[in-house]
């Protein structure tokens, strides 16, 4: 009786199998149909799981007719010639990665050899008295497809090791999936065919003859017809972490089963309930399951962690960075180490506002200078990732267009070796595209995780951009209105023209030297050129006079600092501006105005002000100064006064920085504007 359910339970499955082959069959072949790109791998892959699909449902007949030896017969006859062929078309399928590396004579010979097989295997198989490797024939056309099996799957290993590093891209990828399925038939071969004794006879067909066949043709299907596959090393691992999660979940639930058995003595089935309560919802809580899978990814695939960690900082850190060209060489810095690739390149529309605007080349690594100022010319591949706003790949494999089609949108992409162009879609508008060429760690491969952490990171890149462009435009605005203060300033002194000029190149040099942040050195680059803003409000009478000042002007023009503040305290973003204004002219020593701050109290940019704004000062003639000290001083004398002032006036550490500059770049001293300053 139980041999007989498991003859019909073989016999539902291999039908089952067979029709599951089928449905892989007819799902390659209308890929083809809708394909306009016919792939010669393709084609074999449908004719090789069409033969598996027919051997399948060939197998379900002799199970069918097991009681019928004459009818099984004829039908184990025709399953041995469909396997034959299968085993052939399996073969060629797996050179067919390689473009014909062999010479044609070789598939010939094969296809030959095949039919010669399959019309000696017909003639000599016995009754299922003599089951052997493919149920029953004799003992010497066994060995013969025993030995030809064997050579068959050598010889394609071993082709497949030798020509390994000629494959690339999306074929490669492919190649991977497909590897995996012919393990799996090596194994089943080796195992259940020449291995085990031949005396379990039938029971040792059931992996190779009915497991196989649905494994190969379900992989190659989704490998061939999925355009955005996963590298089989994520696969693999997914279905480890899997494997390991449910070996955890039976080995703590029976820990715990045994614990409430032995030691609480409770019911066989009440322990087993109250141990898959406890040890389910802890195991496949997300954050127990999550970090576990973490643990794992960081052993087993411990570079993909890496550049994915990468890739997530990238995306997290862009929306923090304001300029323009900082963002795009943080960008670029991270994809060169990411993915080890050697060019890269950032398109962006030259001007956001208008449709027609052309694509520039904004920012580079690895790509020639000669096109560095190029404006890109491809508009059907602009026009292509505009209509899908998806990532395009540069791989034959990948792609489903025509010849003509895949070699339009590739046109002139070779100049920065491109492999995969990924967009950057603002509110659903293509501002740009990032270029880059061949990845070079892991599997040299972009699969779909890649892909989706990129287009990810390109979201908020295109976010990014938009905002530094933005910024851009409004600092330069700013600059703008900031310079126009500046100079309806000096146009109101009359004496200081060129000043505001000489004290920004001074401040911003040293804070260079001190290392300050481009933030910080923009910023007192703003206080630099409106420190002198208060003296609007100063009278002219004071301002131009010639000579020295009364005590009461003296005092009226010691409120300029406080004047410049009150000016801008009504823009917030003006908050730091003003602090370094209102204190430019306090001294170290705490003997300055208006506040009489002293050391640290005063803000350190403020410092750096107060020795730009005098040694400006003292480079420039004064009308009030008397004897030999009413001309200017010369810079020697002027970097003097620094060095005796240091600790009084001046923060040490700055005048020492100051003159590290004017060392290094003595010019800066003697390219001033001359003018000269009735008031301080």
């Amino acid at each position: 009786m139980l041999y007989y359910l498991t003859i019909l339970f073989l016999e539902e499955l291999s039908f089952m199998s067979g029709i599951i082959c089928l449905v892989c069959a007819i799902i390659l072949f209308l890929h083809l149909y809708n394909s306009k790109y016919k792939a010669e791998i393709a084609y074999i892959a449908a004719i090789n799981i069409l033969i598996l699909s027919i051997s399948c449902l060939l197998s379900g007949m002799v199970f069918k007719n097991m009681f019928n030896v004459a009818a099984q017969v004829i039908w184990l006859k025709l399953t041995v010639a469909f396997a034959l062929f299968a085993l052939a078309t399996m073969v060629l399928f797996i050179h067919a990665f390689f473009e014909n590396k062999l010479p044609k004579v070789y598939y010939f010979s094969l296809v030959l050899i095949t039919i010669g097989l399959s019309v000696l295997s017909y003639f000599t198989i016995e009754t299922k008295e003599n089951i052997g490797m493919f149920f029953s024939y004799n003992i010497s056309i066994r060995d013969i497809l025993r030995i030809w099996t064997l050579l068959l799957m050598v010889h394609t290993i071993g082709f497949g090791i030798v020509n390994y590093r000629d494959l690339f891209g999306y074929k490669k990828l492919q190649f991977h999936y497909s590897l995996v399925a012919f393990a799996i038939f090596v194994t089943a071969t080796v195992l259940f065919v020449i291995i085990l004794p031949y005396s379990t006879g039938i029971k040792n067909l059931f992996v190779f003859m009915v497991v196989f066949p649905v494994i190969w043709s379900c992989m190659i299907t989704y490998a061939l017809v999925k355009q955005r596959l996963f590298e089989i090393k994520v696969v693999l691992f997914d279905f480890a972490k899997f494997i390991a999660i449910i070996i955890l979940f039976v080995f703590f639930s029976t820990i715990l089963f045994f614990l409430f058995r032995k030691i609480f003595l409770i019911s066989t089935f009440n322990s087993w309930i109250l141990s898959l309560l406890i040890i389910g919802p802890l195991l496949f809580s997300t954050s127990i399951k999550d970090r576990f899978s973490f643990s794992m990814k960081s052993i087993l695939l411990k570079n993909r962690v890496n550049y994915e960690a990468m890739l997530t900082e990238c995306s997290k850190t862009v929306i923090a960075i304001i300029d323009i060209n900082q963002l795009l060489n943080y960008v670029i810095k991270t994809l060169l180490a990411a993915f080890k690739i050697n060019r890269v390149a950032i398109f962006l529309k030259e001007n956001l506002s208008d449709c027609n605007s052309p694509y520039k080349l904004y920012a580079s690594s690895g790509i020639k200078d000669s096109l560095k100022s190029l404006y890109f010319e491809n508009q059907k591949i602009i026009s292509w990732l505009k209509a899908n706003k998806k990532s395009y790949l540069l791989d034959r494999a990948y792609q489903t267009l025509s010849k003509s089609e895949f070699d339009e949108l590739s046109a002139g992409m070779e100049s920065f070796d491109t492999m995969l162009i990924v967009p950057l879609m603002n509110k659903n508008e293509f501002i740009g595209f990032i270029s880059m060429d061949q990845k070079r760690n892991e599997s040299l491969v972009f699969d779909i995780e890649d892909i989706e952490l990129l287009e990810a990171m390109a979201n908020q890149l295109s976010v990014a951009v938009i905002n530094a462009i933005q910024y851009k435009e409004l600092r330069e605005s700013f600059n703008s209105i900031v310079r126009a203060l500046a100079i309806i300033i000096e146009n109101k002194e009359g004496y200081t023209i060129g000043h505001t000029d000489n004290v920004t190149k001074y401040a911003v040099a040293i804070a260079k030297e001190l290392r300050l942040s481009d933030k910080e050195i923009l910023m007192l680059a703003h206080a630099s050129m409106l420190h002198d803003l208060g003296k609007i409000y100063i009278h002219d009478n004071i301002l131009n006079k010639k000579g020295k000042l009364t005590a009461e002007e003296w005092i009226e023009m010691k409120t300029h600092p406080i004047k410049g503040a009150k000016i801008l305290e009504s823009m917030p973003e003006m908050k730091e501006i003003i602090e370094v204004i209102k204190w430019h002219h306090e001294r170290y020593d705490g003997k300055g105005y208006p506040d009489g701050l002293k050391g640290e109290q005063i803000p350190y940019k403020s410092q750096i002000l107060t020795i730009a704004d005098s040694f400006d000062a003292m480079l420039s003639t004064r009308p009030y100064r008397s004897g030999n000290r009413e001309k200017n001083f010369s810079i020697d004398e002027a970097v003097n006064e620094l060095i005796i002032n240091k600790g009084k006036q001046f923060n040490p550490e700055i005048v020492d920085a100051f003159i590290n500059v004017l060392k290094n770049n003595p010019a800066i001293a003697k390219n001033i504007v001359v003018w000269t300053e009735v008031g301080c």
